[in-house]
Parts: structure tokens; sequence; C-alpha cells
């Protein structure tokens, strides 16, 4: 699970997910951020190019067309991408209540919203919902757990009938913001699989990104923080049935 800054250094970071001990092995890679066609990273679909580049299927959803009001920099989109070689069905995009008007930044103009896609791996004899999200972080924490609700709702079933897991960027900056969500998941079943210590994968303390499980058991988690090819941190968790 990684935000990748809109892949502003692509470069060093198709070399993480490629060659790194705790993620090159993935079978399941969550994405944030991910531009395509922006000027500001070379007008490229990376997207795209992630998964040439892995040998990877992938699901993209868009969250917001950059306007390039003079900026040298939008004239694309960007969004949330899930990248898995494994079999997959029912990919699916979640809009979340609107937390923040960007069509009104004078430094970012976007249209669109932040969002979720998911999609039901397909594991053996099992179907895993997999969920990437993107919360807001233009907004107070109430209105990200509004956000964080919606997506419960809207996967209700998928996460009643099995196996789930809910990742991404949550941008959880406030005190006790971390707690609020924690609780708020574990209402419906999901535990942190994230170590406690060190907890900071936005800089050293602000703990922005998450890896949530329900019905599965986790061998080991962890963040990547040698990367350096993005201001977040890249997280990974290995998993079996239990």
């Amino acid at each position: 699970c990684f935000n990748i800054q809109r892949g502003q250094r692509i470069l060093k970071v198709l070399g993480a997910l490629k060659t790194h001990p705790e993620l090159m092995n993935a079978h399941v890679i969550a994405l944030q951020e991910v531009d395509r066609w922006n000027v500001r990273t070379g007008s490229l679909d990376l997207a795209t190019m992630i998964a040439r580049e892995l040998e990877m299927n992938l699901v993209y959803g868009v969250e917001f067309f950059e306007l390039n009001r003079g900026r040298k920099s939008g004239g694309g989109d960007h969004g949330n991408a899930l990248l898995t070689r494994l079999p997959f069905e029912a990919p699916r995009i979640i809009p979340l209540p609107l937390g923040f008007d960007w069509s009104r930044s004078r430094t970012q103009p976007r249209l669109g919203r932040r969002m979720a896609i998911a999609f039901d791996l397909i594991w053996g004899q099992h179907k895993i919902a997999f969920i990437n999200a993107h919360l807001e972080n233009q907004c107070l924490a109430r209105r990200r757990m509004a956000q964080v609700e919606a997506i419960l709702a809207a996967e209700e079933q998928a996460i009643k009938r099995g196996p789930s897991l809910l990742m991404g960027d949550m941008n959880t900056f406030f005190y006790k913001e971390p707690k609020t969500l924690a609780s708020l998941a574990a209402e419906r079943g999901f535990v942190d699989v994230m170590p406690a210590r060190p907890r900071g994968t936005w800089g050293p303390f602000f703990k922005l990104d998450w890896i949530l499980s329900r019905g599965l058991e986790a061998e080991g988690s962890g963040v990547s923080r040698d990367v350096r090819s993005s201001d977040h941190k890249p997280l990974w968790a290995t998993f079996r049935l239990p």
C-alpha cells in the first residue's frame, strides 16, 4: 500500500516496487495519487506504465481531473490503482461524501472528489474484498470518518460475505484520529495489522496510511522506511486464511 505522490519520482517508485525485498513479491499492490497525462509527470499514463513494468493487471479509478490554469502541472487526471497477477472480479468505484470543494482551490484546482476502488480477489475457494481508499486531507476529522462510514456501508455485503482488506491513505492527521478510525473499523470486525511502533508513515509521527483486515490472519507487516520515492512510506503485510 503506497501513496506515490503522483509519481513525481516514478523511476524510484518502480525501482522500489521491483527490487525492494519487502515489496517485490507482492500479490496485490494498492496505490494512491497515481497520475495520468499530467504535465508535472511528463504527460505520461503512469498507471499503465506501472502495470506494464510490473507485469500486473490494473484496476484504476479517477479521483480528480487536474485543471491546468497556467500552472503547467495539470491537464490530466489522478486516482487510485489496484494491481495484481491473481484472478479477480467485480472491480468498482466507491464515491465518497464531499469533504472539500477542490474546484475552488487557488493552488490546485480540480474537478472530482475523493473515492475508493475495490475488487474481489479470487484466492483458492475464497473471495477477498480489497478496498483501496484515499480520504480527504482538507477537512476536519468528522468528515473523514463520514467517508469511512460511506466505504463500509457501500461494501457491507462484500465484508459480511468473507475476508476483507481496507487500506490506503486515510489522512488521519489530528490527535486521537487514528484511534477513532481504528474503533470505527473495529465495529465491522477490522483490525489494524501494522506494528504500533514506529508509527509514522508520513514523516516520523503521522500515521496516515493504513492496512486493516477482517477474517485474515496477518503473519507479518511493516513500513519500508528506507524507500525515498514519495512523501509517504510504503506499507506491506502478509496474510493467511485462519
